[in-house]
């Protein structure tokens, strides 16, 4: 009777260790599934502020360039309106010793 008490024991041991190991890999197998899920999403994400980031980089390049040309034509005007000037001062002396 002592062994086959003995027999049932270790028969109900064998039998929790192969659900734990069970239970344990379907865990693990879950769990690698989300991490997969994850790192899909992070390379998404990676990928996603690599466009937003170009984008804002080429936007950013032309409103500098715009604000150059603005600046270079805003100087050409000056630059006219002062050799205007000049000149208009130019002619106002030349008169004062005609």
């Amino acid at each position: 009777m002592a062994g086959s008490y003995e027999r049932i024991r270790k028969t109900v041991e064998e039998s929790e260790r192969e659900r734990y190991e069970f239970e344990l890999e379907k865990f693990k197998n879950e769990q690698n599934k989300q991490l997969d899920g994850k790192r899909g999403d992070i390379e998404r994400l990676k990928t996603e502020k690599r466009k937003v980031q170009s984008e804002f980089n080429m936007e950013l390049e032309n409103l500098k360039r715009d604000f150059e040309r603005k600046l270079e034509k805003e100087k050409r005007e000056m630059q006219e309106e002062t050799n205007r000037e000049i000149l208009q001062l130019e002619r106002q002396e030349e008169k004062k010793y005609e």
